[in-house]
């Protein structure tokens, strides 16, 4: 490990109080040049986040009886993870993500010289600000109406309305703000014991975290990012999604590997009695809903302790979970803008650009698995249920923490060199070619089960999909016809 690797590493394993030493365990190839072309050192953070990972599941893993493995990780290949909807294929296509570069999605300037940015990827986020700036989805209509307001008043009354807007800020107007003062104070991953409960029981199996159930209540694209990592490790997920609301298809094949992928709107009768089974049966119930959103439909924590005391919550939002802004909505390019990362990439306020990653995303979604490991961990020792709460912003404030790099040890990536860790899986949606997991394993080796799925192609049945016991995909067979539409990375 480099410098910056090893101090993400023990920044985050002393966060959730399980920090060793990596002894010979781990190992990372840093012969490659960091994929993410950024102000700060992110392919070194998600290469330090996954050995951090790579440990969690060891010393779990030994716990339960298995021997130490070994783990080797590529830090070109974990920066690339960053943007692994961007290297997804379905029968040879590129998925196309480019709803996200919508017009409205970017960065305006104000009536006091200050920008803002928004956020409508889905069409009901997109509504809100259009019509409250009266204006179609034409970047330079938008740019026209924008400039008829001050940022601050823009922020906030449109986040009163429920709009995915921010302010750019510098850093250090972030640390003076009441949100960045409070998420300043906490570590990446906050994990609490929020119930007493009896000592859990876990039998050694094939896999490291077979017969763990985890349900997933999350959307793009941190808190499927959790659940899609614990399935690689062997893990049932069962995912859950409304039938009617809005997706945004890429993303949702994207982080669908390995689990059951159901509907359900368990707001209604039938299905909230099967809703009620599933929480009391699983062992992690992933939720990304705004805070408080879960309690507005009748599931606060207390009532899913009733039914679950053993249960492992992880809740991933934008912004934390106290505060001003604890239920103001956010993504990706929020996350970066509010907290000055994208000031900071972009040379100053009046110039910002995002990383070209969705880095916050993902990388929330490799520390909320490791907040499970740990509460896992920690369950087989002391009982009780947990509470594993990350967020965006932190996220990000956490990856800026870290330090800054050159342009100039950076470089962009191409198909051509993804061959080696691009996999083939053939299931319903025909041949899928994806990033396989970064983790390199020498004993039990991450893979899906359940290749991409559709939302709502299963029912909700814990292990409704057979595990072969083996990797069912394979290295491209595919590659001389993979067809690139273009740049898929944020901007």
């Amino acid at each position: 490990m480099n410098q910056i690797q090893k101090s993400t590493y023990d920044a985050i394993l002393k966060g959730v109080g399980l920090g060793e030493p990596v002894g010979n365990s781990i190992s990372i190839d840093n012969t490659r040049a960091p994929a993410i072309c950024s102000a700060f050192a992110v392919d070194d953070v998600a290469a330090g986040s996954c050995a951090a990972l790579a440990h969690l599941a060891n010393i779990y893993g030994q716990a339960i009886g298995h021997p130490e493995q070994t783990a080797f990780i590529d830090r070109r290949h974990a920066g690339n993870s960053l943007n692994s909807v961007a290297w997804h294929f379905q029968n040879d296509w590129q998925l196309d993500i480019r709803v996200v570069h919508t017009d409205i999605n970017g960065f305006f300037e104000t009536k006091d010289s200050r920008r803002i940015i928004y956020n409508g990827a889905y069409p009901h986020l997109r509504k809100i600000v259009l019509d409250y700036l009266g204006v179609p989805n034409d970047h330079n209509r938008i740019a026209k109406a924008t400039k008829q307001y001050n940022a601050l008043d823009l922020e906030h009354e449109l986040s009163q309305l429920g709009a995915c807007v921010a302010m750019v800020r510098s850093k250090a107007e972030w640390l003076e703000h009441d949100q960045g003062k409070l998420l300043s104070a906490l570590p990446v991953i906050t994990l609490n014991k929020i119930h007493d409960s009896e000592v859990i029981s876990i039998k050694k199996a094939s896999r490291l975290l077979e017969g763990i159930k985890v349900l997933d209540l999350s959307k793009v694209v941190a808190g499927p990012t959790v659940a899609r990592m614990l399935a690689d490790h062997g893990a049932s997920v069962i995912h859950l999604r409304h039938p009617y609301q809005d997706l945004i298809y890429p993303f949702d094949i994207e982080t669908s590997y390995g689990k059951v992928n159901s509907y359900m709107d368990f707001t209604r009768a039938g299905c909230n009695e099967r809703f009620e089974e599933l929480i009391s049966e699983c062992n992690v119930f992933s939720t990304g809903y705004r805070f408080g959103g879960l309690k507005h439909l009748g599931f606060d924590i207390e009532r899913v302790l009733k039914l679950n005391p053993n249960l492992i919550h992880v809740h991933m939002n934008a912004y934390g979970f106290s505060g001003p802004w604890a239920e103001k909505r956010g993504f990706e390019q929020l996350a970066q803008s509010v907290t000055g990362a994208a000031a900071f990439q972009g040379g100053g306020i009046d110039s910002p650009q995002l990383v070209p990653a969705y880095m916050n995303d993902y990388l929330t979604g490799y520390l909320g698995t490791i907040g499970v490991l740990a509460a896992l961990y920690k369950q087989l020792s002391e009982g009780g249920a947990w509470q594993v709460d990350v967020s965006l912003a932190r996220t990000c404030m956490f990856v800026m923490e870290q330090g800054h790099v050159s342009y100039d040890e950076q470089k962009d990536s191409s198909l051509g060199e993804m061959r080696d860790w691009l996999v083939d899986q053939v299931g319903p949606l025909g041949t899928l070619t994806r990033l396989k997991p970064v983790i390199d394993y020498s004993h039990m080796p991450c893979y899906s089960s359940i290749t991409g799925t559709a939302p709502g192609t299963h029912m909700a049945v814990w292990n409704g999909v057979a595990d072969p016991g083996y990797p069912p995909h394979y290295p491209t067979k595919r590659f001389e016809h993979l067809k690139l539409i273009g740049d898929m990375t944020l901007r």
